[in-house]
């Protein structure tokens, strides 16, 4: 239960692990995840692989916000692997597999209706907007609200500060219901800044068309999964924390270790969100 989580009223990655101590347990504990970010990209799904496992194998569904401009990436081709696609249906998805396929992972989640993705559309200025809401099965949710947005360097390698608000803790329950009222009323496009628009349907196919196999190396043989310390959800947030985000993913599909498990690119969502941008002025 998500009550059962003890958290400060503020974490700050200097001094608290986000990951650890939130994303992973708030996952665990969670039915539904909701997310307002400015930016956001599949590599986030590789660091909170252990609690994004357990959140799907339960059942567990994802809606995600986002703004409208984000750092261009490899795009990938191909349709999420059978194999992948009965993993999440039968609740048996792997922290290592989440790790792997974390790029496939986002069109598989959209193609089981497990993820629901709009875009914040503004004229001018950029959603920016950095809200995040763990709900509970029992009606409990914990909201936190903060900088860090849904990227691999959000939550591991930059200097990033959270506060947490809990529908529970009477003391915490205002700022809870007017974070979650931002939150709802975005999602529904109840803002006069910004329009708000569901990820159209051939962007959605585009996200779903995904690679299928991830060869191994040039002229290097896949090797098993390593366990800890050697663990790739690990591995990735060291690396992250003395070198950019990007660097880090490339610098680890060529780490030896990871021949079995390697983090490759990470998907890029900016020519997705131009297209979504042209498609919401067209419809407009």
């Amino acid at each position: 239960m998500l009550r059962n989580l003890d958290l400060p009223p503020i974490l700050t990655s200097d001094t608290n692990d986000l990951v650890r101590e939130l994303l992973i347990p708030g996952l665990q504990h969670s039915t539904e995840y909701v997310r307002a970010v400015g930016y956001f990209r599949t590599s986030a799904f590789a660091v909170a692989a252990q609690g994004l496992s357990a959140f799907i194998n339960g059942g567990g569904s994802m809606r995600l916000l986002l703004g409208s401009a984000l750092a261009d990436c490899d795009r990938q081709t191909g349709l999420p692997s059978d194999a992948l696609l009965h993993e999440i249906r039968d609740g048996l998805l792997t922290a290592e597999r989440v790790v792997k396929d974390h790029v496939a992972l986002l069109g598989a989640l959209l193609q089981e209706g497990r993820l629901e993705i709009r875009i914040a559309v503004g004229a001018v200025g950029m959603f920016h907007a950095k809200i995040g809401r763990f709900a509970g099965d029992n009606g409990d949710s914990l909201i936190f609200h903060g900088s860090a947005n849904e990227t691999a360097s959000g939550w591991r390698g930059n200097l990033e500060q959270v506060s947490i608000h809990r529908s529970w803790y009477p003391a915490e329950r205002a700022h809870h219901e007017a974070l979650s009222r931002s939150i709802d009323g975005w999602w529904s496009g109840r803002t006069a800044e910004f329009r708000v628009v569901p990820l159209p349907e051939i962007l959605s196919e585009t996200l779903i068309d995904v690679s299928r196999h991830n060869p191994p190396l040039a002229g290097k043989a896949p090797a098993a999964l390593v366990s800890e310390p050697m663990n790739p959800v690990l591995c990735l947030a060291e690396l992250l924390k003395v070198m950019p985000e990007e660097e880090a993913l490339q610098r680890a599909r060529f780490e030896p270790h990871f021949e079995g498990s390697r983090i490759h690119a990470h998907l890029s969502m900016s020519q997705v969100l131009e297209l979504a941008w042209r498609h919401s002025e067209a419809m407009a």
